[in-house]
């Protein structure tokens, strides 16, 4: 087993210990969905990253529903780490200033990106807005009912890319300097999108949405 393969294997167990502390000491009943306000990007990076099981980043301010999406993951077996972009959390945040002096932002992220590169799936919870405010997304048994779906896709068919996105991945690769590890992380995470469309192929939008899912790590 190569050094990345390991690493990422101790990652998964630590997230998965994580996780199961996190559902004990916060006993999940009804619907952990339904309270998680605004955050939808956030919960369809969980729903993708659930149907073959990947790790999960969530990365925002403090007190943004983090700890409830980690609760809801845990359904699905999803390993998910949770972590601030700065020390007093709340650096890009649209209300609250953040009190962090550019090198202490630079040093923490830049442990964040380190201590967690091996993460699959990266993705923002920020500050819901407030349109936000009062409405629910979809609960539990829709998140149950599209992942049992794609993850009989993704047991059946092949990774298999159309032309277009065959050249976005291409162009990435050399753009971006994916590594193989980064590449294969990609397409595995295209193809849970896909299935999650009940698509057979990966087509452009779903190599995009994958890629976006890496962006995040990018910039750090």
């Amino acid at each position: 087993m190569d050094l990345a393969k390991k690493q990422t294997n101790e990652l998964v167990v630590l997230a998965a210990e994580i996780n199961r502390e996190v559902s004990l000491r916060h006993k999940i009943e009804g619907d952990p969905f339904k309270p998680i306000i605004g955050q939808e990007a956030a919960k369809r990076a969980i729903c993708v990253a659930a149907v073959q099981k990947q790790s999960v980043m969530l990365i925002g301010p403090k007190e943004m529903g983090k700890t409830m999406l980690a609760r809801a993951a845990a359904l699905f077996e999803t390993p998910v780490a949770e972590a601030h972009p700065c020390p007093c959390s709340f650096w890009g945040d649209m209300v609250t200033s953040c009190l962090c002096k550019p090198a202490a932002i630079g040093k923490h992220q830049k442990k964040v990106m380190e201590t967690f590169r091996n993460i699959e799936v990266w993705v923002e919870v920020p500050r819901p807005g407030r349109w936000a405010k009062g409405q629910q997304g979809e609960g539990l048994d829709y998140f149950k009912r599209v992942i049992e779906q794609a993850r009989c896709i993704v047991g059946n068919i092949p990774n298999t890319l159309d032309d277009y996105s065959q050249q976005l991945l291409t162009q990435a690769e050399r753009e971006f300097g994916l590594t193989m590890w980064m590449r294969d992380v990609i397409i595995k995470t295209a193809r849970s999108v896909a299935a999650l469309d009940g698509e057979a192929v990966i087509k452009l939008h779903h190599l995009t949405e994958a890629i976006q899912y890496r962006r995040l790590f990018r910039e750090y």
